[in-house]
Formats: structure tokens, sequence, C-alpha cells
């Protein structure tokens, strides 16, 4: 069973035995900058919500066909 120790760096985070920081301190340590993370962050998270639109937008026309109920109009 893993063990749970400190983060060496923060003293904040739990982490396994094994790695050597957190996932907050892990981008610091590599030279990244928090705002590269919460720049790729943000990209992951449109990609996300456009993907989601998508396929609501494909299940209400799949419901218009299916069931001949007209599609909502978007303003």
């Amino acid at each position: 069973m893993d063990k749970f120790v400190k983060c060496p760096r923060c003293e904040l985070n739990y982490i396994l035995t094994g790695e050597a920081c957190c996932k907050v301190c892990k981008p610091v340590v590599q030279g990244d900058s928090i705002r590269d993370y919460e720049a790729e962050h943000e990209t992951r998270l449109e990609a996300h919500w456009e993907a989601q639109k998508a396929q609501k937008e494909a299940y209400e026309a799949f419901r218009a066909i299916r069931y001949n109920v007209p599609q909502r109009r978007r303003v």
C-alpha cells in the first residue's frame, strides 16, 4: 500500500512516497510558469465546452429528425 508524505517543497500538499513534488509545485520545478499552466488549462476547458456544445447540437438535430420536433432557435 502506498504511503502519503508531505511535499518537500511547499509542505502543504500530500504526495505518494515515490513522487518528487506535488501537482502545484511541479510546474515551478520544471521551469514552467503558473501562467503557462493556466493558459493550457483554459485551452483544454474551452475545447471541452466546444465539444459539449457540439454534442448538444447534434442531439437536438437527431431529436428534431427522429421525433419531428422543431429545433430551438439560438439567439
